[in-house]
């Protein structure tokens, strides 16, 4: 009977799943998906296909394990006669980039600006995401309300050192309890002199590599975030972005701030990060993302990866290019 109950188990805990074929510019994109359970991690085969297309490949085919599949609505912040009044191209051109790539990813949850009095609405509201990309003027006002905000289950980007009300510089504000203390440096590209990359920027092709600031990535440790960008020697060590649990929400912190050029410091490399992120929920990864990189000609390629994820609610496997000649996004949720 045991026997006979752990072979039941096990054939419960496999399943086989055939996603369609996509068709894109890049050609269509096709992929299956076997999940065997183990003790604390799912064993995971992937076996996938890239089809003819008029363009050379490039893509990075990315599984993880992610205890959310959520498809919030998007919130982009700016408050015209507020602190950062001279954003309003930077921060409409954010909009626009996400909403284009939205669309193309299939991402349906959608994007939107909103004011001063809206930001207000939306962090008394349920759970979405909310991309501060400008300081909100009267911070103080609503510091605790978001932190609390977050901690229900909000997800909250910040762009910039002063765009977070209550993520704090401890060379210059006073920090209370709540409050995540993380220093920012003004930072030069230098032509990538002693940047490295992580797992995360790979695996996703970020864009953002020549921010104007950089996060120090030991308070990133002291305050248990974890590094998720490039990071650069600068004396200290730097990160262009870094993400912390708060609760049952999120804060990711992008150093920024968006300024040019827009295809590496701007509005566009930032649109390419955040949507690639929120729409392969991604946030809410548990462990780190493997990836197998595909390069090829315009003939069709396959291949397959055989892979250890820890377990969790969910799986995600995520093909994306990582050429300047298309922009192909493809997301598949798997119960874990």
């Amino acid at each position: 009977m045991r026997g006979e109950a752990y072979l039941m188990m096990v054939i419960l805990a496999f399943f086989l799943i055939l996603s369609t074929f996509a068709q894109t510019s890049g050609g269509e994109f096709g992929f299956s998906c076997q999940i065997s359970d183990q003790d604390d991690s799912s064993e995971l085969k992937v076996n996938y296909i890239l089809g003819e297309s008029r363009f050379s490949k490039r893509v990075n085919v990315v599984t993880y394990s992610t205890s959310q599949d959520r498809e919030d609505h998007v919130y982009i912040f700016y408050d015209h006669p507020g602190v950062n009044g001279s954003f309003y191209t930077r921060v409409s051109g954010l909009l626009d980039h996400m909403s284009a790539k939205f669309d193309l990813y299939g991402y349906s949850g959608g994007v939107s600006i909103v004011d001063r009095e809206g930001l207000e609405n939306v962090i008394q509201g349920p759970n979405a995401t909310l991309i501060l990309a400008s300081q909100p003027s009267n911070d103080t006002d609503i510091s605790q309300l978001m932190l609390e905000w977050v901690e229900s289950g909000g997800v909250l980007v910040g762009i910039g050192n002063k765009s977070v009300p209550f993520v704090k510089d401890p060379r210059y504000d006073a920090v209370e309890e709540g409050d995540i203390a993380l220093r920012f440096d003004d930072m030069a590209f230098n032509d990538g002199e002693g940047m490295a990359t992580s797992t995360w920027a790979t695996a996703f092709d970020f864009e953002v590599i020549a921010p104007t600031k950089g996060i120090f990535v030991q308070d990133v440790m002291d305050e248990a975030g974890k590094v998720i960008g490039y990071t650069y020697q600068r004396g200290e060590i730097l990160t262009s972005s870094a993400l912390f649990e708060i609760g049952e929400g999120l804060l990711l912190v992008m150093s920024g701030d968006m300024f040019f050029p827009i295809i590496t410091s701007g509005e566009e490399a930032y649109a390419n990060d955040l949507c690639r992120l929120i729409a392969g929920n991604a946030l809410w990864m548990e462990g780190e993302p493997i990836m197998n990189h595909v390069s090829a000609g315009t003939e069709e390629v396959s291949g397959e990866m055989e892979v250890n994820l820890p377990r969790s609610r969910f799986i995600m496997v995520v093909a994306l290019d990582t050429d300047e000649f298309q922009d192909v996004f493809h997301s598949r949720t798997f119960q874990g």
